[in-house]
């Protein structure tokens, strides 16, 4: 599970089984009344959870989507959440469950996109913030104005889609 980070709040279960999380845990995760959230069990007994991100079930849309983006475009394609590379088309397999770069982790965190000559990544914003990002990059050349705009026109479609 990583780092483990004690907090010192102790709770009660109700009898629907239902832990009341402290506001600042909620803020520190961002989580809003309503969002889905992830528990996870690590061997040691600890239970951890995340804010639910759709991008993990990429039920063929988002690798359709990336697989044409690189066929089209002629860059390679990343489907990134915070904290990992989720899909990739045209670039290493290996680059799979890394942590994005840091190109891509600045769209994320500050909800804007990032253009530089080479490599661009535009944030997937499901309307309370980023939940990942549609990155590329070119071995050679410069990110030009049309492949700028598909890659927003995907992030867009992909935000609609993880929304619903």
């Amino acid at each position: 599970m990583g780092d483990k980070i004690i907090t010192n709040v102790v709770k009660r279960i109700d009898s629907a089984g239902r832990i009341m999380l402290p506001p600042e845990l909620r803020e520190n995760l961002s989580l809003n009344t309503g969002d889905e959230v992830q528990f996870f069990l690590d061997t040691d007994g600890y239970i951890a959870l995340r804010p639910y991100v759709a991008l993990d079930d990429l039920s063929g849309v988002g690798q359709l989507i990336i697989k044409t983006m690189n066929r089209m475009l002629g860059m390679s394609i990343l489907l990134a959440r915070r904290d990992m590379i989720v899909a990739v088309a045209g670039a290493p397999t290996t680059m799979l469950g890394r942590v994005p770069a840091r190109y891509i982790m600045e769209a994320i965190n500050h909800a804007k996109i990032i253009r530089r000559d080479d490599r661009l990544a535009v944030p997937i914003n499901n309307g309370t913030g980023p939940i990942g990002a549609l990155a590329g990059y070119l071995s050679e050349g410069v990110v030009n104005d049309i492949q700028y705009e598909i890659f927003r026109f995907a992030a867009d479609f992909l935000a609609e889609y993880y929304n619903n």
